[in-house]
């Protein structure tokens, strides 16, 4: 997905600049990098996908030599692991929009991306930006709480509700643990899941009319078809969702 000026502004605005302050720090105390070993590691980084288009962050790593030196995180810790500069460099540079995520390594279900150069985006008002980016992930993606929200954006409780409720946005209630669900008529009537064979499995959770019934048929043979075999798995599976991914309909 190609950033926007909206999405830019809304989710970075407040934290770009301390976050660059942070990973200095980090690099300076972990191999020894001064501001200018930082910012001569960016613009190689830079000139590198100038020069050969969209690169993962291995072939990005492998083409600047700079990226490939490596940090202990969390010394000390059960979870301390290595990491190549090559990520925090990246991330900043994403953060401030310099660079993009490109089409993914691999299927479009692929976690992997590759990074390119982003064309300059415009300014826009925080709050206007914040509110727009809120009423784009209502509608693709609500029914979602505030600490979804929240948590996607990385902003603050605070921010996040401001935001919700400038795009005029309805609360609703819903059933913890019900995982993917199919709506009706503005209401939850049933939960999908897709199976291990690459079928959709659903099931109704009240009776939503003839009408709704079909709709629901004609979206199932949909989806079954666009996914065309690629397995989607949710990060965070629920007993339901589970029960549905090993049931035969």
């Amino acid at each position: 997905m190609r950033p926007t000026s909206v999405g830019l502004r809304a989710a970075t605005s407040r934290s770009a600049h301390r976050d660059r302050g942070d990973v200095v720090r980090r690099l300076r105390d972990a191999v020894g990098w001064d501001e200018t070993r930082y910012a001569a590691a960016e613009q190689q980084a830079l000139a590198a996908l100038a020069e050969h288009g969209a690169l993962t962050s291995a072939e990005l790593a492998a083409a600047v030599p700079a990226l490939r030196e490596q940090i202990v995180t969390y010394p000390g810790k059960p979870y301390e692991s290595r990491q190549r500069v090559c990520v925090h460099v990246v991330g900043v540079l994403a953060e401030e929009g310099r660079i993009r995520r490109a089409l993914p390594a691999g299927s479009w279900a692929s976690a992997q991306f590759r990074w390119a150069l982003a064309r300059p985006l415009p300014y826009l008002p925080a709050a206007d930006s914040m509110t727009a980016l809120a009423r784009h992930h209502l509608a693709a993606y609500g029914p979602v709480t505030a600490a979804d929200l929240k948590w996607w954006t990385g902003w603050s409780l605070t921010n996040t509700r401001k935001a919700i409720a400038a795009t005029g946005a309805e609360a609703v209630e819903l059933d913890e643990g019900i995982g993917p669900t199919i709506w009706a008529d503005g209401r939850i009537v049933g939960a999908w899941v897709q199976h291990p064979d690459g079928h959709i499995n659903h099931t109704l959770l009240t009776g939503p009319g003839a009408q709704a019934r079909a709709a629901i048929e004609t979206e199932t043979a949909r989806l079954t078809a666009f996914l065309a075999g690629t397995r989607v798995t949710p990060a965070y599976r629920t007993p339901l969702e589970r029960h549905l991914a090993t049931t035969t309909p």
